[in-house]
């Protein structure tokens, strides 16, 4: 949308209006002016993207991954990528499907949306926009046999993906390489995806809080790791993982701990499933502590900001939609620690 803002301006959605109320209120914004439309298609079960899609019919579609989310009702990461293809099926026979180089099942999805002009990103050599390389905000972008260079205020190299997306997107729809530097340069965070809110005292807060499944913690970790120690991240458990639950909340710990998090603090209160929080810590080991109050988890951080009084925190929230993690957001703010 930043990049159409640019070249061909038109609507988005407000928020995470991907599902079958949000995605035709969104369409209901169209104009006779608007000269495109970035519609964010959601799914946590089989059938709901083929219901959409026939609601959208996009002229481009685009698929950024397909990972571990949503199993309670895909079952496994292959029933995430044939609910994903069914977006391919819905776009038009002249249109284009941008996909993910790198992904397992980039290509099965080729063979699904077979007769339409295909885009590919990722850091891949078949990768039509390629990912060279990714170093905190710069990266660089390899299209029409040019490579580019951009400084992006998106945190994480999985942004810098998501760029390269977008700028797929865009030049099928014939939007020029120029337009598409500035319109990523020019994008801004929202709240509770990766923004950060700085601290007046010590403490840098990365708000992550609006969602969460295995891949986007990881990635989440990822983007904390960069930042100078100490490093805290505070973690709700993550839902619709079905049977696999406890396996990818252990995986998720083992992963912090790797990243070379110096605490994580989970967060579950009596609401939550308190024995999914516990693989968060059983992953993690030594440093991880479990809170099933805001009130305890907020006494707890302020002793670590008084402590480290000289010391710049770098402070990580996230969770499922489900455990509510912008409460600790809010927590912060109201206490004064973050603004």
């Amino acid at each position: 949308h930043s990049i159409f803002a640019i070249a061909k301006p038109g609507i988005a959605p407000e928020g995470s209006f991907n599902n079958h109320w949000g995605v035709p209120l969104t369409l209901l914004k169209l104009r006779q002016q608007h000269q495109s439309a970035v519609i964010e298609m959601g799914m946590n079960h089989p059938g709901e993207l083929d219901y959409l899609g026939k609601i959208v019919q996009p002229d481009v579609g685009v698929i950024t991954n397909a990972a571990a989310a949503h199993l309670q009702g895909l079952k496994n990461v292959a029933g995430v990528a044939q609910a994903k293809g069914e977006l391919l099926d819905h776009i038009s026979l002249d249109g284009c499907a941008v996909l993910n180089a790198d992904d397992d099942f980039c290509d099965d999805w080729m063979q699904r949306a077979a007769g339409r002009t295909i885009r590919l990103f990722g850091f891949s050599e078949r990768a039509d926009v390629r990912l060279l390389w990714s170093k905190g905000e710069q990266f660089c972008l390899q299209a029409d046999e040019q490579e580019i260079t951009i400084k992006c205020s998106l945190l994480g190299q999985h942004n810098h993906l998501n760029s390269a997306a977008a700028m797929a997107a865009a030049l099928a729809c014939d939007v020029s390489l120029a337009h598409c530097v500035k319109g990523i340069e020019q994008a801004k965070a929202v709240p509770g995806r990766l923004a950060l809110v700085e601290n007046n005292q010590n403490c840098t807060v990365i708000d992550d809080s609006y969602n969460a499944n295995p891949a986007s913690m990881r990635a989440a970790l990822a983007v904390l790791a960069g930042f100078g120690k100490p490093k805290i991240a505070v973690l709700g458990p993550m839902a619709e993982l079905g049977k696999e639950g406890a396996t990818e909340h252990k995986a998720v710990g083992e992963a912090a701990a790797k990243y070379g998090i110096g605490q994580l603090f989970v967060f579950c209160d009596q609401s939550q499933d308190l024995a999914l929080a516990e693989q968060y810590i059983a992953g993690f080991g030594k440093g991880a502590q479990l809170f099933d109050e805001l009130g305890s988890l907020m006494d707890c951080l302020r002793s670590i900001f008084k402590q480290a009084a000289n010391q710049k925190i770098a402070l990580l929230v996230k969770g499922s939609r489900s455990a509510e993690m912008e409460r600790v957001i809010a927590a912060l703010l109201t206490e004064g620690q973050a603004c």
